[in-house]
C-alpha cells in the first residue's frame, strides 16, 4: 500500500459502507418468504422504501432474527433515515452481540451523525469480533483521524495494509495452483483478486500474461506484461515471458530487445541466453546465436534442446565437428519421448561423419 501520510490524506474522501445485505433478502425462506420475494423484488428495482415496508412485515413475523433487522437497518440507511437505522441495527446487536456487521455499520451510522466516540466504540467492537474486517479498520482510521490521533490512524492503516497483503497472497497462490492444474478462467480471477488487493502485485501481471500467451491471446499478454514493468521495471521473468510473446509474433527484434533486458539484470538466466540464440539464429546472426547456446549450456547443463539448436547453428556454420559434438550430447542426454528428433539426429550424425571422411 501507499506510505502512510498519503494514505491518511485518501482516506479523508468517506466513509466505506458495508450495505451487503444479509440472509433476509438473499437467502432466507420460511414462514415470512412472501415478503422477502417482495423485498427481493424491490431491491432489485433500487426501491429501498418497498424495501423497508417489507421487512418491516417479515420483523413482526420474526421477531428474533438479527439478520432481517440488520437488512432494515441497511435500508434505512441508504433512505437517509438514520434514526431508524440506529435502532435496527442495536435490535440485531440485541439478538446477536456477535454479528461484526452490525456494530460496523452502527458505527458507519453514528459517523454520519458526527457521533465520533459512539462510532469508535463500534468499529473497535468490529475489529474485535473480526480482526481482519478491512472495512472496519479503514473507517476506524478515518475516525480516528478526523478526531486528530493521527498515530492511532497509521497504526490501523497499517493493519488494513497487513490484512490486505495477506489476503492478496492467498489469493495470488491460489491462482498459481489452479494454474497448474489447467482451470486457467479461474486462476486468472484469482490474480486479478489478487491485485485488487495489492496493486503492486507485479507477479500476477507476469503470470496473467503468460495464461493469456499460452492460449494464443498474444496482444493482450504484451499488454498484461506492459502493466507489470510499469510496477517493476527490473524484473527479468517479465522481460523475458514479453519477449517470448513478441517472437511469437514475430516481431524479433523487440524480443532481442527484452531478452537484452532480462540478460542484463541476470546474467545467469538461462532460458533467456538460449531464447535468445533461437531469436539470433532465425535472424541469422549464426556467431552470436552458438555464443549464446554456449552460455546457456555453461548455466544449465541439462538443457537438452540447446544441444540440438547448438548442433544446427553450428552445422549452418560450417563447423562440422563442433556441430557432431553437439548433436552426440543431445543423444546422450535427451530421454525416451524425444525418438523422432532423436532419430533425426542421427541421420544428421551419419551425414556429418561420411562428410568429414570425405574431406
Amino acid at each position: 500500500m501507499e506510505d502512510l501520510n498519503s494514505a491518511i490524506g485518501l482516506i479523508t474522501k468517506g466513509l466505506v459502507v458495508d450495505d451487503r445485505m444479509s440472509g433476509g433478502i438473499y437467502s432466507r425462506l420460511g414462514e415470512q418468504e412472501p415478503h422477502i420475494e417482495n423485498a427481493r423484488a424491490h431491491m432489485g428495482k433500487g426501491d429501498y422504501s418497498g424495501v423497508i415496508g417489507e421487512l418491516r412485515k417479515a420483523v413482526t413475523r420474526t421477531p428474533n432474527d438479527p439478520e432481517v433487522y440488520y437488512d432494515l437497518g441497511v435500508a434505512l440507511f441508504r433512505e437517509g433515515k438514520l434514526d431508524d437505522a440506529i435502532e435496527s441495527f442495536i435490535s440485531a446487536i440485541k439478538l446477536d452481540p456477535f454479528f461484526a456487521e452490525a456494530h460496523f455499520n452502527l458505527g458507519v451510522v453514528f459517523s454520519k451523525k458526527g457521533m465520533t466516540d459512539d462510532a469508535i466504540r463500534e468499529y473497535n467492537r468490529a475489529v474485535r469480533l473480526r480482526p481482519d474486517y478491512v472495512k472496519a479498520h479503514y473507517n476506524l482510521a478515518l475516525v480516528l483521524t478526523n478526531k486528530g490521533l493521527i498515530d492511532h490512524a497509521k497504526s490501523e492503516l497499517s493493519v488494513v495494509g497487513d490484512i490486505r497483503h495477506k489476503q492478496a497472497l492467498e489469493h495470488y497462490n491460489k491462482g498459481v495452483e489452479l494454474a497448474c492444474k489447467g482451470t486457467v478462467v479461474i486462476a486468472m480471477a484469482e490474480f486479478r483478486e489478487a491485485l485488487r488487493l495489492e496493486p503492486s502485485l507485479y507477479q500476477a501481471h507476469n503470470n496473467i500474461g503468460a495464461l493469456l500467451a499460452h492460449n494464443g491471446m498474444l496482444d493482450r499478454a504484451v499488454a498484461e506484461y506492459e502493466q507489470g514493468l510499469k510496477i517493476n521495471p527490473e524484473d527479468p521473468d517479465l522481460h523475458y515471458n514479453m519477449a517470448l510473446a513478441h517472437s511469437a509474433r514475430e516481431n524479433h527484434n523487440a524480443a532481442l530487445k527484452e531478452l537484452g533486458e532480462a540478460i542484463r539484470l541476470n546474467p545467469r538466466f538461462a532460458e533467456a541466453h538460449y531464447s535468445l540464440g533461437k531469436t539470433l539464429a532465425v535472424l541469422d546472426k549464426m556467431d552470436w546465436a552458438i555464443s549464446e547456446y554456449k552460455e546457456a549450456l555453461s548455466v544449465d547443463p541439462d538443457m537438452i534442446m540447446a544441444y540440438f539448436d547448438l548442433g544446427v547453428a553450428l552445422e549452418a556454420a560450417g563447423d562440422l565437428k563442433g556441430a557432431i559434438k553437439a548433436y552426440r550430447f543431445f543423444i546422450q542426454r535427451s530421454q525416451a519421448g524425444n525418438d523422432v528428433l532423436r532419430d533425426f539426429v542421427d541421420m544428421r550424425l551419419a551425414e556429418l561423419e561420411k562428410k568429414l571422411e570425405q574431406a
